[in-house]
């Protein structure tokens, strides 16, 4: 017990320090905790992650919310479809490689800025939110936060996933950049 009591306590400091610190930028999101650390407050788990890497704004987000491209970049997608125009209340489906199939609908699109998404499973939800920040010296500020909802999900991400969906966050924003590189020199 007394490492599950540490681990409350350690999650409602986070809870009241980070949660929702992006509202305070001015674009409503999940909140998240400070890059590499776990929020859970006993009914959701978030993880949140960030990279900066060197793009245009407008290559990053078409690159990015092209889902049915994303196997021909991503290491970590094997598979992708979306059933519509990129905008709120589109269904997709992704595989990450090494994953069970994702069907999940598109919540909020604010254009060269951010998305979110919805996955309901039996086991329980994951939400996730993609947010991109055009910095000077044409970079791009990368933010993604996944809350996941239910016990078994949270207990699955805990024990196993974590690790490792921080590791594909951090890959997928290198191979995005590797992408964006080429793109632009293929304009030269």
């Amino acid at each position: 017990h007394g490492r599950r009591d540490n681990l409350s306590s350690f999650s409602q400091l986070l809870c009241r320090s980070y949660f929702g610190c992006c509202e305070d930028h001015g674009r409503p999101d999940l909140g998240h905790p400070p890059a590499g650390a776990i929020l859970d407050t006993g009914k959701t788990m978030k993880i949140y992650e960030e990279r900066t890497i060197a793009g245009d704004i407008s290559d990053v987000w078409r690159i990015a919310t092209d889902v049915a491209k994303w196997p021909d970049w991503d290491p970590h997608e094997e598979a992708g479809e979306i059933h519509g125009p990129f905008r709120a209340g589109t269904t997709a489906m992704s595989k990450p490689r090494g994953g069970p199939v994702a069907r999940w609908t598109l919540t909020r699109v604010d254009p060269l800025h951010a998305w979110a998404l919805v996955n309901p499973m039996p086991i329980g939800k994951l939400e996730v939110e993609c947010c991109y920040e055009a910095l000077p010296g044409n970079c791009v500020r990368c933010e993604k936060t996944m809350q996941v909802s239910g016990w078994i999900l949270r207990l699955l991400f805990w024990l196993h996933f974590e690790k490792a969906t921080r590791h594909d966050m951090q890959s997928t924003w290198i191979a995005l950049e590797g992408r964006c590189k080429e793109l632009s020199a293929e304009l030269t």
